[in-house]
């Protein structure tokens, strides 16, 4: 019985485990963090699984760095209306503050970052 219990055990882990780390990697992409990758190498259907998260997340990281880019190229490029207007172009610095706020990295970190809850307000009863 205590041997069939073991095996139990191990079959269990070998399962569950693999499960956690791909939960564990969906959260961090589900709060914005594209830049976590599962190192783990296996030679079953979880590491195929694993291989697919590693590619979907490269994939959303590099989509969102574009996005990012076309963003602050259009913000910092004035248009052939814009020009014959006469509206200045943006400060120097624009493009440092852009980047600085876009970088993917830093966003990370906010993204995952714990904050706490905000205390919930109670109102006092009038008399």
């Amino acid at each position: 019985v205590l041997t069939v219990a073991i095996v139990a055990y191990l079959l269990a882990a070998r399962i569950t485990l693999p499960i956690r780390m791909l939960r564990s990697a969906l959260s961090h992409v589900r709060h914005g963090n594209l830049n976590h990758r599962i190192k783990a190498e296996r030679n079953d259907e979880f590491g195929l699984l694993f291989d697919e998260y590693n590619h979907m997340a490269e994939v959303l990281l590099q989509k969102q760095e574009a996005e990012h880019q076309q963003f602050a190229e259009s913000v910092t490029q004035p248009s052939q209306q814009e020009e014959e207007a006469g509206v200045e172009s943006p400060p120097e610095d624009l493009e440092k503050r852009l980047e600085d706020h876009l970088d993917p990295a830093s966003a990370a970190d906010d993204a995952t970052r714990i904050l706490p809850r905000k205390a919930q307000q109670t109102e006092l009863p009038q008399a």
